[in-house]
């Protein structure tokens, strides 16, 4: 397994700190799902131009858009 130091700003911390509280979950586990989902993420809107990650309510409707930028 690596071992890496990393440095956060105080509000990155502050949001680690209360997803692995709420999770119940290690900071390490919380920045390896997160890890986990963006490489899948980045995976499904490359492999076809036009895909859009999108976030609906129970009707369908678009609440929220996401695009990722190179």
């Amino acid at each position: 397994m690596a071992k890496f130091t990393v440095q956060f700003p105080e509000k990155t911390n502050n949001a680690l700190n209360e997803l692995a509280e709420k999770e119940e979950a290690t900071k390490t586990a919380i920045i390896s799902r997160a890890i986990g989902l963006f490489k899948y993420i980045h995976k499904e809107l490359n492999e076809e131009k036009g895909r859009r990650l999108v976030i609906t309510d129970k009707e369908g409707k678009l609440i929220k858009e996401f695009i990722l930028t190179d």
